[in-house]
């Protein structure tokens, strides 16, 4: 598949910093000319590596160098849609890819059939009767994968990756306390000798995404996800804790991300704005407002001395960045009470945010976007792919 020669988008100036558009691509299969009802990207995060996916139709491209190539190499996985794709960290490139009939992936995304190729729940049903929705992958050797009835199961490379001992194990943990008036409940295997090695279940609204945080600073066990009825909750994925829940404006949150220092969480949905939180203080503290439909993804970068920079991407094909300023922990008055269920605060309670950047970018939704390395890389529904690279002074 060749470069996306469409009319490249506008170049834009930031914070100091100038963009230009520099790279574009299209994610239709050239076997099956549909579109997803959603494109699912994924750019590696190791410092060697500059590989991307997106999914297709009945499948998925890899950019294999995109500073380097104008090619997107296909394959397709015929009756199977991509529900979720993430990078591994190791020097090795690693994919971990899950589909709606149940099927989980293991690839090197650069040798592909020539390179090793596992497949994991074949059999469809083996962890869940519901499709997988998400996977991430927690380090180098562990990864989740969370299901459409709330299920979370965590595999180890380590050991034999589809146990049927320690599977049944954790099944029967699960029918066993089926009644528990919890908010999740989670189960560890007990022995070194077979993976999956542990299994979680919520209770809640229908999970939409799941983010480890980052693996540098405080915070580095904690995982977040959100919900259609818009609630973002906060665990710990070594202690098994739940932490703090917070709850949007209204209707459900469609996008998340984590700050680098693993102190802020951004999230976005459908109530066509951004939402700001701090986990030190437990609460909202800025709203972003810009957007004339649901957002669809948000990145969030770091700056110095507390400063955030905020992008977003919207279905109403436009990319809005945002910049906001952390609170300290000593600027709240003494006496501020920390919850553990925190409500959206009254209009009058937080700062709204306008943007510094207003950038219409298609004429379809916005469905992807990630800032990276100097990049930003955004995804419409159509599959057109379009990155700006920050231009050296």
């Amino acid at each position: 598949m060749q470069m996306y020669n469409a009319k490249k988008p506008p170049s834009f100036s930031l914070n100091g910093r100038h963009y230009k558009p520099e790279s574009n691509w299209n994610a239709v299969s050239s076997k099956f000319r549909g579109c997803p009802s959603r494109h699912h990207m994924a750019i590696s995060r190791h410092p060697s590596q500059h590989t991307f996916i997106v999914s297709t139709y009945l499948g998925f491209v890899v950019c294999e160098d995109y500073n380097n190539t104008q090619i997107l190499s296909e394959l397709s996985t015929e009756k199977m849609h991509v529900t979720s794709v993430d990078f591994s960290t190791t020097e090795q490139p690693e994919a971990l890819i899950t589909f709606t009939l149940g099927h989980i992936l293991l690839i090197d995304p650069i040798k592909r059939r020539r390179g090793k190729v596992t497949w994991l729940n074949t059999q469809r049903n083996i962890y869940s009767p519901r499709p997988p929705i998400v996977c991430r992958w927690y380090n180098e050797k562990e990864f989740i994968v969370l299901f459409d009835d709330n299920t979370m199961w965590k595999f180890s490379k380590e050991f034999e990756i589809e146990s049927e001992r320690s599977t049944r194990y954790l099944t029967e943990r699960l029918k066993e306390a089926r009644n528990s008036l919890v908010d999740f409940i989670s189960f560890d295997y007990p022995r070194n000798d077979g993976s999956p090695t542990s299994l979680w279940k919520f209770y809640c609204g229908r999970i939409r995404d799941l983010r480890f945080a980052n693996k540098v600073g405080p915070n580095q066990s904690l995982f977040a996800l959100i919900t259609d009825e818009g609630q973002l909750k906060i665990f710990d994925f070594e202690r098994a804790v739940s932490l703090v829940s917070f709850y949007s404006y209204f209707a459900g949150f469609l996008c998340m991300s984590w700050s680098s220092d693993n102190s802020v969480i951004v999230t976005g949905g459908e109530d066509d704005s951004i939402s700001v939180w701090s986990l030190e203080l437990r609460k909202l503290i800025h709203r972003g407002e810009g957007h004339s439909s649901w957002v669809s993804a948000v990145a969030i970068a770091t700056e110095i001395d507390n400063s955030y920079t905020v992008w977003s991407a919207g279905q109403d094909g436009k990319l809005l960045v945002w910049n906001f300023m952390k609170e300290e922990r000593s600027e709240i008055a003494n006496g501020y009470e920390m919850k553990d269920h925190v409500s959206y605060p009254m209009r009058n309670e937080f700062p709204i945010m306008q943007p510094v950047l207003d950038l219409e970018i298609s004429s379809d939704p916005l469905q992807a976007l990630d800032v990276y390395e100097g990049s930003v890389f955004v995804c419409d529904s159509m599959g057109n792919i379009n990155r700006w690279v920050e231009q050296e002074n």
